[in-house]
């Protein structure tokens, strides 16, 4: 995928956030609201004609789909195409929409398909000409509930290396209150910023470590 040096706008209102291609950021939220949070980014993300990559390790690939269909804009236009996900609840597959499941991965705990189905992701993405992607993690808490945090924060580095390499934005998501101070430090080394969420309509973020954002907390529409 060729690098492209145009901003990804975070969610709406657009403007009010703009990374840099390449971006990964760690979203650290409890409960479901990081979740929420990064499904409406790539929904944001459609809106304006990116693909979206999915890694889900909690949510059923159907739910993913549903989720993005009804947060679109054009939800009566919605396709599968713009849309894959790597699937790692397979046992919970309940969806009509089974053609976007691009990579069945038997547990979350099997970081090495995981890392193969993102290569192989992107690889496609290349030979279709694809320059604008959104990649969320749903979520890291699951991952490392199977793995230590050293594990955790080099299969994390290994992707955001990827994503930086193809200009594409990430978004990984984490519960904030399921892992010990220690662990999240650790994490936050794998990302080039983090960003705090908090629930609300809009949400409240807080976005550090990005060069020319403000580290202050502004609303953005779920």
């Amino acid at each position: 995928m060729s690098d492209s040096p145009k901003p990804y706008d975070l969610a709406a209102p657009s403007g009010s956030v703009s990374l840099p291609a390449g971006t990964s950021l760690l979203v650290m939220a409890p409960g479901s609201v990081g979740e929420r949070f990064v499904t409406s980014c790539l929904a944001h993300g459609l809106d304006a004609g990116e693909e979206a990559l999915v890694l889900t390790t909690d949510s059923p690939a159907g739910e993913i789909g549903d989720e993005l269909r009804d947060r679109v804009s054009l939800a009566d236009e919605f396709v599968a195409e713009p849309v894959e996900i790597i699937d790692c609840q397979t046992d919970q597959l309940d969806t009509t929409d089974e053609a976007i499941v691009d990579k069945d991965v038997n547990t979350p705990r099997n970081l090495t398909d995981i890392g193969i189905a993102f290569k192989d992701a992107f690889d496609r993405f290349e030979r279709q000409g694809v320059d604008r992607v959104r990649f969320g993690v749903l979520s890291l808490s699951v991952i490392l509930s199977y793995v230590d945090r050293e594990t955790g924060y080099r299969f994390c580095q290994t992707l955001t290396r990827g994503l930086a390499q193809e200009g594409a934005l990430g978004l990984f998501v984490v519960n904030e209150n399921a892992h010990d101070s220690d662990t999240i430090d650790t994490l936050k080394r794998a990302f080039d910023g983090h960003a705090e969420v908090e629930d609300g309509d809009p949400f409240s973020v807080r976005i550090s470590g990005i060069d020319g954002v403000a580290e202050e907390w502004i609303s953005l529409d779920e």
